[in-house]
């Protein structure tokens, strides 16, 4: 597991051996264009992950990863679908790093949602290069 850094209700940054990963959110304040199809929540004819009914919102604004000083080139794709996570609570972080023994994958985990669409979604890193996320429903 790489330790927590540093937090806010905005961020999480996790550092260690080489490593450090930041995950941003920011409220999004326009949830009327928000609308649901056939029991998916869509924006602009994309299926979004985690939308949670309410009034306040937010979506994933950042998603970086920096091994050994080298940014990793992640499409944007591959996060910005993530809204309402929520980042932390009471000092918990609803997110995690974890780092394979030898260094050379990195899993980034991360709960999208709060409600009955909540998912965990975890981008795979190899080295410096994005592979692959995965997103499970929460039961």
């Amino acid at each position: 597991e790489v330790p927590l850094f540093s937090n806010s209700p905005g961020h999480l940054e996790f550092r260690g051996d080489g490593l450090r990963v930041r995950i941003e959110a920011q409220p999004f304040d326009h949830p009327k264009w928000v609308k649901r199809s056939h029991g998916i929540w869509m924006l602009e004819d994309q299926t979004l992950l985690g939308w949670s009914p309410g009034e306040s919102h937010s979506r994933l604004g950042r998603l970086e990863i920096v091994v050994d000083g080298y940014v990793v080139d992640l499409p944007t794709a591959a996060w910005s679908d993530v809204f309402d996570a929520p980042l932390r609570r009471e000092d918990l972080p609803f997110a995690s790093v974890m780092r394979s023994r030898d260094g050379v994958r990195t899993y980034v985990h991360l709960q999208a949602g709060d409600a009955e669409d909540a998912s965990m979604v975890t981008w795979v890193f190899e080295r410096d290069r994005y592979l692959y996320r995965v997103v499970d429903p929460l039961p």
